[in-house]
C-alpha cells in the first residue's frame, strides 16, 4: 500500500504540472482516513494563480459525461474544480441500480468530502475558501457536512474546511432543518418524484437553506440529454430553463460566501 500511495503521490505532482501548463484536468490520488485512495478530477486555470476551490461531489452514476459540463463552468467562474470518485475505488459502477445500493453509504461519503476538503488546504494553487456542490447523493453529502454529519447514522464531522455549499435535488431531511452551521444552497424541480421537493420545505420554512424550486422540472433537470424513466421507475429530465436558472443563482451564492 505504502509504494502505491508514493506512487500516486507523485502521480499528483505531476498532474499539478500538466495541469499549470495546459489548464486541462488530471487525476490525481487523495487517500482518506479509512484508506480509501480516491480518484480525483483536478482543474486549475491557465496561469496556476491561487484561487477559491469548488468541491464536486457526484451522484449515483459517479463521475458521468456531466461532471466534465461542470468542471468547464466552475472554472470559468474563476475557481479550481476538484471532483472526487467515491464509487471507483470501492468495486461500485453506479449506486442507480438495487446492485449497487448500500455498496457507497452517506457516511463514506461525507469521509470522502471532508478528507478531500482537508487536502485541497495543503496544495499550492488553493487559496481562500473551499465551496462544495453536489448532485442528489452528492447533494444529500454536502448538506450533511453543513449539518455536522446530517440525519442520525450517518455520522458526524465538525465542518472545519467548507464555508458553503449547493445541494442540486438533494433528499432533504428534517436534520437539515435544525441544524445547519453554514451556509446552503437547494435547487430542485416540484416534478420531481425521486427526491420529493417537499421534503425542503422544512429547510426553507425554517430558514437554514436557500431553496429554490422550479416548476415542472424533474430529477437530474441539469443533464443535457435526459429525458427518460431510470431504473427506480422515476423520471430524469433535461430542463434547458431551470438548469440555466439553477446554474445562474449557484455561481452568485457561491461568489457571495467564497469570495469574500
Amino acid at each position: 500500500m505504502k509504494s502505491f500511495i508514493k506512487a500516486v503521490h507523485q502521480l499528483a505532482i505531476l498532474s499539478i504540472f500538466v495541469l499549470a501548463v495546459s489548464a486541462a484536468a488530471a487525476t490525481v490520488g487523495v487517500e482518506t482516513p479509512d484508506g480509501v485512495v480516491l480518484p480525483v478530477q483536478v482543474t486549475l486555470q491557465r496561469d496556476s494563480t491561487p484561487r477559491p476551490t469548488i468541491i464536486y461531489m457526484h451522484g449515483c452514476s459517479g463521475l458521468d459525461g456531466v461532471f466534465k459540463e461542470w468542471a468547464r463552468a466552475i472554472d470559468s467562474w474563476g475557481y479550481n474544480v476538484v471532483q472526487p470518485d467515491s464509487l471507483t475505488p470501492r468495486g461500485v459502477k453506479t449506486t442507480c441500480a438495487i446492485s449497487g445500493l448500500g455498496k457507497v453509504t452517506n457516511h463514506d461519503r461525507l469521509v470522502d468530502l471532508d478528507a478531500v476538503a482537508e487536502w485541497v488546504t495543503r496544495q499550492s494553487w488553493h487559496k481562500g475558501k473551499i465551496g462544495a456542490i453536489g448532485f442528489s447523493m452528492g447533494g444529500a453529502a454536502v448538506m450533511n457536512i453543513a449539518t455536522e454529519g446530517g440525519t442520525d447514522g450517518y455520522g458526524s464531522y465538525e465542518n472545519l474546511h467548507i464555508s458553503a455549499v449547493v445541494a442540486y435535488y438533494p433528499s432533504c431531511a428534517e436534520l437539515h432543518a435544525r441544524n445547519a452551521t453554514i451556509p446552503m444552497q437547494v435547487h430542485i424541480g416540484l416534478a420531481d418524484d425521486w427526491t420529493p421537493a417537499k421534503r425542503c420545505n422544512q429547510v426553507k420554512d425554517a430558514g437554514t437553506g436557500e431553496v429554490h424550486f422550479y416548476p415542472d422540472a424533474h430529477h437530474a433537470f441539469d443533464v443535457i440529454g435526459f429525458n427518460h424513466v431510470n431504473r427506480f421507475g422515476h423520471m430524469v429530465k433535461y430542463d434547458p430553463s431551470a438548469a440555466k436558472a439553477a446554474e445562474a443563482k449557484t455561481r452568485v451564492f457561491f461568489d457571495g460566501y467564497l469570495r469574500k
